[in-house]
């Protein structure tokens, strides 16, 4: 399961960047994972905030979800939807 994490956009500039990712991993290493680029490489800085986290399952992607928001680095995160068929 997949929750992607969108961290607030003053936080995409170089100098701020690293502590608001900093904050960003210790919340998701506290849940037993690891937050990754969703856009790696790009020098976009909005596409710089967004995150992507696997979870093993909805509790556990809740729980994460819930604990991200109380960040005041993080704008918001939800739950991928499942992929399906057009």
């Amino acid at each position: 399961m997949q929750v992607t994490v969108k961290l607030k956009n003053a936080h995409a500039l170089d100098q701020t960047r690293s502590s608001a990712q900093s904050e960003l991993q210790t919340i998701v290493a506290s849940f037993g994972g690891t937050a990754k680029p969703l856009h790696p490489g790009t020098q976009d800085v909005n596409l710089r905030t967004y995150y992507v986290v696997e979870a093993p399952d909805q509790q556990s992607a809740n729980r994460l979800i819930e604990a991200l928001a109380k960040s005041p680095v993080v704008d918001g995160a939800y739950v991928k939807p499942a992929d399906a068929m057009p």
